[in-house]
């Protein structure tokens, strides 16, 4: 009786033991094949998936800004166009009618303009731009800028005033602050035209 227990007890343990054996093998089978197809998936997906990504965080294309130069000499214009960023776009006009003519169909975020002009001065650009739906932030120019000359723009509603010749700093300066002020304008009208008023600066 006692070998027959032993020998039942034997053969329990070894179909145990192969019961076991056979489970581990299915089961490393299983996590093999699991493995394998999550290999064969991440071979096939994980380039597609990173070039999505990529394509998701690539940054956008920088924001472009008009700037109207408003001046009788050709030099400014040749100044100013070393000294912009590639991101700005710069367009001249020679005389008032001209600056004014252009702005009517393109708006401009900043408006540089000589202090005299063939046709006119920039307080009479300031008055014409004051009217109209979108008026870009007003810089005034002139080789002799002085401070009784900031004063008066300043007072008159005018942005700023750039000394020539141009010096890159001061104009990159100026013309950031411009657009910063132009955008301000623009969110405080919740994306309509910015309401001019009498003494604010353009």
């Amino acid at each position: 009786m006692w070998f027959t227990r032993v020998a039942h007890r034997g053969e329990s343990c070894t179909i145990s033991c192969r019961i076991a054996l056979s489970l581990h093998r299915i089961r490393w089978k299983c996590v093999r094949s699991y493995r394998f197809r999550l290999w064969h998936e991440d071979c096939y997906t994980t380039p597609i998936l990173k070039m999505a990504t990529i394509e998701d965080t690539m940054p956008s294309r920088p924001e472009i800004f008009r700037v109207l130069l408003i001046s009788p000499f050709d030099e400014d214009r040749r100044n100013l166009s070393r000294i912009l960023p590639s991101a700005w776009q710069q367009h001249d006009a020679g005389t008032q009618a001209e600056g004014l003519e252009f702005l009517q169909g393109n708006p401009a975020h900043v408006a540089i303009c000589e202090s005299e002009l063939p046709d006119g001065t920039w307080k009479s650009v300031r008055s014409k731009i004051a009217l109209m739906a979108c008026p870009p932030v007003l810089v005034v120019t002139s080789r002799l800028a002085d401070e009784a000359l900031w004063s008066e723009v300043i007072h008159l509603g005018a942005y700023d005033v750039l000394a020539k010749p141009f010096k890159s700093d001061e104009v990159v300066h100026v013309l950031t602050g411009a657009v910063s002020l132009w955008k301000s304008r623009i969110g405080q009208s919740s994306g309509s035209p910015p309401q001019v008023r009498s003494g604010s600066p353009l």
